[in-house]
């Protein structure tokens, strides 16, 4: 009887301290994502860049942004790297024209990773839009 005991208790034993690490790395997961909006202005085509939330000067990035306003808004998802000095590369992966025509693109040159424009809507007439802009950063 006590060696069950002793048993069992040490199967508690070690599902705590799993239990534990399964915490500790959900939290090291969490501090990688990173869930934000910013806002574009719709008839601003050239000079609005806004800096994507959760990135810095470098590093590597999946960025997942969509339009908050409207459900056939644009969205798109983007791929970034950029190793310190030298220009950051961005791909989109995947994304969506909306249905007024408009297009969001990532431009990473000089500092920050941006977001702009690449085709306002077709209503354009300086509203803002919402963008919901998930930042997930590769762990080092």
């Amino acid at each position: 009887m006590d060696s069950e005991k002793t048993l069992l208790q040490n199967k508690i034993n070690e599902l705590d301290t799993q239990i534990i690490n399964l915490r500790y790395r959900m939290e090291q997961l969490e501090s990688l994502v990173t869930i934000t909006s910013l806002s574009l202005v719709d008839n601003n085509l050239n000079s609005q860049k806004v800096i994507i939330p959760g990135t810095s000067l470098h590093g590597a990035y999946i960025v997942i942004i969509e339009d908050m306003n409207e459900s056939g808004g644009t969205k798109a998802i983007f791929a970034l790297s950029r190793c310190s000095g030298s220009t950051g590369s961005v791909h989109r992966i995947v994304n969506s024209i909306g249905y007024k025509g408009e297009e969001i693109l990532i431009v990473w040159n000089h500092d920050y990773p941006r977001l702009y424009w690449a085709k306002i809507p077709s209503d354009a007439c300086g509203n803002l839009i919402q963008f919901k802009v998930q930042t997930i950063k590769t762990p080092i």
